[in-house]
């Protein structure tokens, strides 16, 4: 899955589930220190929409439960520096 959140508090995701591709936009929004993720409302949601940076200091983004529990048993997902042609999109 890639997940892009950009500076004006939109995001745009991708994901391949065994040549199931879905794709995306909407709003993301901080809550405390969350990141939420609401989708547009003609476009499909991903099954996850709430994000919480690792205590780790990795850069990574840890997947929070509905219950508001850190979701530990997946790996967070991490952070890669824009490319040059990814930061002038």
């Amino acid at each position: 899955m890639i997940l892009s959140l950009h500076e004006d508090g939109t995001y745009k995701f991708a994901h391949d589930n065994w040549g199931a591709e879905k794709a995306g936009k909407g709003n993301w929004t901080l809550k405390q220190d969350d990141i939420v993720l609401r989708p547009a409302a003609d476009e499909p949601g991903l099954p996850i929409t709430r994000f919480r940076p690792s205590r780790k200091g990795t850069g990574g983004l840890i997947i929070i439960e509905p219950d508001g529990k850190e979701n530990t048993k997946w790996l967070e997902l991490s952070r890669d520096p824009p490319t040059r042609t990814q930061s002038k999109q």
